[in-house]
């Protein structure tokens, strides 16, 4: 998860609005027991 997690975040840095990295970085944050960034995260990716 940490390499999907760095993934993500490089798409971001490119693509801040990308709703697909957003999703999927709140899901591996979610997954790692950080609901308060999985749930912005995800709103953010709405």
């Amino acid at each position: 998860m940490k390499e999907a997690a760095t993934i993500y975040k490089q798409v971001l840095d490119t693509d801040p609005a990308n709703g697909d990295a957003l999703h999927l970085l709140g899901l591996v944050s979610h997954q790692s027991g950080q609901s308060a960034t999985a749930i912005a995260l995800i709103k953010r990716a709405l």
